[in-house]
């Protein structure tokens, strides 16, 4: 990344960060010290690094979504609608606990992954299927979280008038990047297709 030519720019989010960028090379030479594996063959290792990606993330992802959910959980029971707890609206708690089914899912594909490798085998293209569930579900899950905040997600979470101290509007505009890097969904869909159901191309 230090090779002349090479020009990184920060792509700004929605949530404020700047975890992306745009990345330019011009005319830039790579040392042959800094081959990795053999030449051409970068395609193969790039795959495999990003299946290793895909299977290691979901581990702390799962743990990161639940504490998600119980944030939720805790907003719920203390904010007021219609004067009662939210966590008394029926439609409010069977979200909830699909939210908490979705989560539970989550873990035991955790579970199914780490046996894999355990029995020493390399994670394969059914590494998408958890990295797909796992990005849908938090999307699903932080839709919902807006949901129950109503018209009061709209406020600057740093307003005193914002209704609860998780910034859930933060892990809301988040969750749609999770959707896109590592492989978007859409390609996420392709592989488990093509290389875990063996469907046609095209």
């Amino acid at each position: 990344m230090h090779s002349p030519g090479i020009t990184v720019k920060p792509l700004r989010q929605m949530p404020g960060g700047a975890e992306f960028n745009e990345v330019f090379f011009e005319n830039v030479r790579v040392p042959k010290r800094q081959l990795v594996g053999q030449l051409h063959d970068g395609w193969r290792i790039a795959m495999t690094t990003l299946t290793h990606e895909r299977a290691s993330a979901s581990f702390g992802t799962q743990v990161q979504i639940q504490r998600s959910l119980e944030d939720m959980m805790a907003v719920a029971k203390h904010l007021q609608r219609h004067g009662r707890p939210l966590s008394a609206d029926p439609v409010t708690r069977q979200k909830l606990a699909e939210a908490a089914m979705r989560v539970d899912v989550m873990r035991l594909n955790n579970y199914r992954a780490m046996t894999t490798e355990v029995r020493g085998r390399p994670p394969g293209p059914d590494a998408s299927l958890d990295k797909l569930y796992w990005s849908e579900t938090n999307k699903w899950m932080q839709e919902m979280g807006q949901e129950m905040l109503g018209p009061l997600s709209q406020l600057d979470p740093a307003s005193p008038y914002y209704p609860t101290s998780v910034n859930l509007q933060r892990s809301f505009l988040w969750s749609r990047a999770e959707t896109i890097f590592s492989g978007t969904s859409e390609i996420q869909k392709n592989i488990i297709g093509e290389r875990v159901l063996g469907l046609p191309r095209g």
